[in-house]
């Protein structure tokens, strides 16, 4: 017998994304989008 850890999720189903990639992809995401209004503004002034 084992005992689950209270607190502690179970493995995501099959199919569904895991919350840490969609974070991951988000920050990605973010980042690229905010390198490229930093380097478009320095262009422009």
């Amino acid at each position: 017998m084992t005992a689950r850890m209270p607190g502690v999720a179970a493995r995501p189903k099959e199919g569904r994304s895991y919350y840490g990639w969609v974070l991951a992809w988000s920050l990605g995401l973010t980042e690229l989008v905010s390198w490229g209004v930093l380097v478009y503004a320095f262009g422009v002034f």
